[in-house]
């Protein structure tokens, strides 16, 4: 038997243990593309659903709107490039990157 000052292991629920929709559902109000960078780092599972179409949608792919900093496309992007950034967004329905396109 476990005294009471110990830690009982075992007993907890993790994130992790959610179903991936409801996950999915709680992470889709990040917007910010540092964001989903940031998440994309934590583990395997969020940088799945990180990438999925639901979350893609709603990622803010400009940037700060006054600034345009943390957007998905920099100075350094040429033409192609930048389409090519923007791609995936644009497939999963995300209107601001494809008017950006």
């Amino acid at each position: 038997k476990e005294s009471e000052g110990e830690n009982n292991k075992g007993d907890g629920v993790s994130l992790t243990d959610l179903p991936e929709d409801l996950i999915a559902n709680c992470l889709s109000f990040m917007g910010g593309v540092e964001d989903r960078f940031a998440l994309q780092c934590t583990s395997k599972q969020y940088q799945r659903i990180s990438n999925t179409d639901e979350m893609l949608i709603g990622i803010q792919v400009g940037g700060d709107k006054e600034t345009g900093l943390n957007g998905i496309i920099t100075e350094k992007d040429t033409p192609e490039t930048a389409a090519d950034n923007l791609a995936p967004f644009a497939l999963a329905g995300n209107l601001e990157a494809i008017y950006m396109l």
